[in-house]
């Protein structure tokens, strides 16, 4: 914007002089033509037999437009500098950074947190590993939960997360399998197992809502939970990345497989 600015700027200087030369070589036409039409000229062939006089006043006009318009361009610059140097530096007590439509959050937020979101949507589709936090906090039971994503019991890098976490192995599978009964129990239909490691955890409010979230916790192996960076976009101010998520999300719910097989647990 500022380059622009000034390279208009030279633009009007350049033809303000160009102007200037012209009259300087036409001003004796200019005069024949004036007596032609105007007896003694009157204060108009003053005008034309003085360029000297009127342009170097026009040209100080210019200029002092072009000082204010600087000032004002400057102006607006410092501004948006200020405003995005506040943005980046400006979390929250709670380590909260929000920008319209987008919070970043440095690490998880509680589970109130997450509650109370749910508890204001009608319905909510989950990604998580095991959820041994929803099934602990009892969050099945804040919204309306249709589609729910857990890892497979029997996926092999199971195993890698619970000795990276330092969880009993039989401890992720029981949760697994309990998240999964409650859900069904209260939710028919709505859970199924991902047979890929996810390197993040999903929640979605209201996905078909104008006023969706999306939820997005890093699932970073060897961080301690509550340590994990996370952030909220809201589907109203960035539709595009909004949908990116809810199109991901869908993408492994059709590639997940139901965890019931003839009314048992694919595991028990």
């Amino acid at each position: 914007m500022e380059r622009y600015t000034n390279n208009l700027n030279i633009f009007h200087i350049l033809v303000v002089a160009i102007l200037w030369l012209l009259w300087e070589l036409s001003k004796d036409e200019m005069s024949g033509i004036v007596r032609q039409h105007i007896p003694g000229g009157g204060p108009l062939m003053y005008v034309i037999n003085h360029p000297s006089i009127i342009m170097p006043a026009i040209l100080i006009v210019i200029c002092l437009i072009i000082v204010m318009r600087n000032r004002m361009v400057t102006k607006e610059n410092n501004r948006d500098k200020l405003d995005t140097e506040t943005a980046v530096n400006s979390f929250d007590t709670n380590g909260v950074l929000s920008i319209e439509g987008f919070e970043f959050h440095k690490h998880r937020p509680s589970l109130n947190w997450l509650r109370e979101k749910l508890r204001l949507t009608k319905t909510a589709w989950d990604l998580w590993v095991v959820g041994e936090s929803v099934v602990a906090g009892n969050l099945i039971n804040e919204t309306n939960f249709k589609k729910i994503l857990l890892i497979e019991p029997s996926n092999k890098n199971l195993k890698s997360i619970a000795y990276i976490m330092d969880r009993p192995y039989d401890a992720l599978v029981k949760s697994i399998q309990c998240l999964t009964e409650k859900a069904e129990l209260r939710y028919k239909g709505s859970v199924k197992w991902y047979t890929e490691a996810t390197p993040s955890l999903i929640t979605i409010g209201d996905p078909e809502l104008d006023t969706a979230w999306a939820f997005v916790e890093t699932f970073i192996l060897g961080l301690e939970a509550d340590e994990r960076p996370s952030f909220i976009v809201y589907k109203k101010e960035h539709p595009e990345l909004f949908n990116r998520m809810y199109n991901a999300y869908q993408n492994i719910w059709d590639k997940s497989k139901p965890p019931l097989l003839g009314g048992k647990f694919a595991i028990f």
